[in-house]
């Protein structure tokens, strides 16, 4: 089992993450705002992994009671209900671009490149959030830096089974435990191409 918490205290544990079969937990980005219910967002991620190919993902808000989940080759749900991912319709795709972890001229360039291509909106610095807002249509496309297990798993299986897409920048699939930073989700394939194409071409 991978937990944030405990490869905090042993950054050793991630090395086997993508081997074996894995229960990887995120139990909540906010330990203090999630006691006092008082700074959402934040939520409870949970993913069963194999060889590094999500098998199964859960992303829960405790406030909304919202239970997002997913199975590979099954399909997404929300509280139950079979969800298939939408566009928002804007003229402007609407984007949550994450680039704090980006080295400063990386930054500069995607601010560049989205100017005018895209409504540029705040992340909400919860990818237990950021996931669903893709699925239902709040949000056209995010992009991640870091692709931390805990933070993506279960998100990365909902937003592909309803038939979003979520990948590495270059196109290759996201797997557990592949080392690689750089992660694009769109609310639709076409989208995702789209992105793609203005930010990293």
């Amino acid at each position: 089992m991978w937990e944030r918490k405990r490869v905090a205290a042993d950054p050793r544990i991630l090395e086997g993450v993508g081997c074996g079969l894995n229960w990887i937990i995120e139990s909540h980005r906010r330990d203090r705002q999630f006691r006092c219910r008082t700074h959402p967002p934040f939520g409870i991620m949970v993913a069963l992994v194999e060889d590094g190919e999500i098998l199964a993902g859960w992303i829960f808000d405790p406030l909304a009671r919202r239970m997002c989940h997913a199975a590979k080759g099954k399909g997404a749900w929300i509280d139950g209900e079979r969800i298939i991912a939408r566009e928002s319709g804007e003229t402007q795709p609407i984007a949550a671009l994450a680039i704090k972890y980006m080295l400063p001229d990386v930054r500069a360039d995607i601010l560049a490149r989205a100017q005018g291509r895209f409504q540029t909106v705040d992340i909400p610095n919860c990818a237990a959030e950021q996931y669903p807002r893709i699925a239902l249509g709040q949000n056209d496309i995010a992009i991640f830096e870091r692709a931390l297990p805990w933070d993506h798993a279960p998100g990365a299986l909902f937003l592909n089974e309803a038939g979003g897409r979520l990948s590495h920048r270059d196109g290759t699939p996201y797997l557990v435990g592949d080392g690689k930073a750089g992660l694009l989700g769109a609310s639709s394939p076409r989208l995702w191409d789209s992105a793609a194409e203005i930010l990293f071409s």
